[in-house]
């Protein structure tokens, strides 16, 4: 069963990047919510979303979703973010403040 689940996982991610890339933040946003609600600790649906929010023009929600993930980490494993995350925060971040 944990074998599918990981499967599901992967097959789920894939398809909302190819979801983002054709311009469908709708059902990607949806499909990553999803695999977030089953593990708020997946980095890599965290950034997914991260890009979907800055592409949306969702800067406080952008942020909102950075900060609980951090939050999440230190409650639940003790751990900073990696610094690949961190560097797309910042990425992501300053892109806002360059489309003024």
């Amino acid at each position: 069963m944990e074998r599918y689940a990981r499967l599901y996982a992967s097959f789920s991610v894939k398809l909302a990047a190819a979801l983002i890339s054709l311009r469908d933040m709708n059902a990607a946003s949806k499909l990553l919510l999803k695999l977030n609600e089953r593990n708020p600790l997946d980095e890599s649906v965290v950034r997914h979303l991260m890009t979907i929010r800055e592409q949306t023009g969702d800067k406080k929600g952008l942020t909102a979703l950075y900060t609980d993930y951090v939050r999440l980490l230190s409650r639940e494993l003790g751990i900073r973010p990696s610094e690949e995350m961190i560097h797309l925060y910042e990425l992501l971040v300053s892109r806002f403040s360059d489309k003024k």
